[in-house]
């Protein structure tokens, strides 16, 4: 019977060259987070919130936080009057 368990290739030599410390000076220097391929963003604890990208030697997903220094809310498109009218005569009585 043959695995269903899927076969991972060897690790390039490159990645061989990483370490945690190798990882923290990407993490650490903008000009060469940017250049790293963005994976997504990762909600934290409370107001937290990590993009993750991957290292360009051994494709391991780095993380940091975000800090978010401003927050634009964008008013509703159609205000809840507007709604209010075409909502159904009986969804009306109810409110």
């Amino acid at each position: 019977m043959m695995s269903t368990a899927a076969v991972l290739p060897a690790a390039p030599p490159a990645a061989r060259a990483c370490s945690p410390k190798a990882h923290e000076a990407m993490k650490a220097g903008r000009k060469v987070w940017l250049t790293l391929r963005l994976v997504g963003y990762q909600p934290g604890l409370g107001t937290d919130l990590y993009e993750m990208r991957n290292c360009q030697a051994c494709g391991s997903t780095l993380m940091r936080l975000v800090e978010v220094v401003k927050v634009r809310f964008v008013r509703d498109p159609q205000p809840a009057q507007r709604r209010a009218r075409r909502a159904p005569a009986a969804a009306r009585v109810m409110q």
